[in-house]
């Protein structure tokens, strides 16, 4: 229904239009430049919608929209979680980049790159008795509600086990390119709906880092470790 309606209510402006144009001709009267261009846009945007459905590809990905408070509520229950250990309970889609290593040393100390100082969890367990377990999380990327989260670039993980240090290779910048066609521009357009790309959700990525028991955690001055309980 809402597909259609914008194309009903062009359809219909564009024949009012016309005839106004056609009755206007029969009288004699000069038609006015922007009575030619109001016709021929109308006609563009009552072609335009018409082609939608046959110039985007069916075998895309149907994308569902999510709401402002959804949005801040998979981001609390995102924190909620690996704040308690439980990055099993995340869902995939959270999960930017995993990467194992093995280690000796009895002290690691955290290191970074990039603009900011990543938010760093870490947890100390039998598990891991000789070796880091590192991954990297992200509560997601929504624009305008639609969830880009896919399409974020995952840091890299870099350890030496001759110094005793993990490295955390934050991208500096990262481009997106975002095209997005919604079938209510042709009324938007005039009712004054809201711009593109106006509310934008994302929270920098998150480290979880598993190590043995026994190792002691140093870091950079710029990097506060967050200590979680097995």
């Amino acid at each position: 229904m809402m597909t259609t309606l914008p194309i009903i209510i062009l359809t219909v402006i564009f024949i009012a239009v016309l005839f106004l144009y056609i009755k206007g001709s029969r009288k004699f009267v000069t038609v006015k430049v922007t009575h030619w261009l109001l016709l021929m846009y109308t006609g563009v945007l009552v072609f335009s919608m018409i082609a939608n459905p046959f110039v985007i590809d069916v075998k895309g990905k149907q994308i569902q929209k999510v709401s402002e408070k959804e949005s801040e509520k998979v981001r609390q229950d995102f924190y909620d979680k690996i704040s308690k250990g439980k990055i099993e309970a995340l869902s995939n889609r959270s999960l930017l980049k995993h990467s194992s290593f093995e280690f000796h040393q009895p002290t690691l100390k955290i290191n970074c790159t990039g603009v900011e100082p990543p938010l760093v969890y870490v947890e100390k367990t039998k598990a891991a008795d000789h070796g880091i377990e590192a991954y990297a999380f992200v509560t997601g990327l929504f624009i305008n509600g639609i969830d880009f989260t896919e399409k974020i670039t995952p840091p890299r993980f870099s350890v030496s086990d001759m110094d005793g240090s993990i490295t955390v290779h934050n991208a500096e910048h990262q481009t997106i390119d975002v095209a997005i066609l919604k079938n209510e521009f042709t009324i938007t357009q005039f009712s004054g709906g809201a711009k593109m790309f106006s509310l934008i959700n994302h929270d920098a990525p998150v480290i979880y880092l598993r190590v043995p028991k026994h190792i002691k955690i140093t870091s950079e001055t710029d990097i506060v470790p967050i200590m979680v309980e097995e």
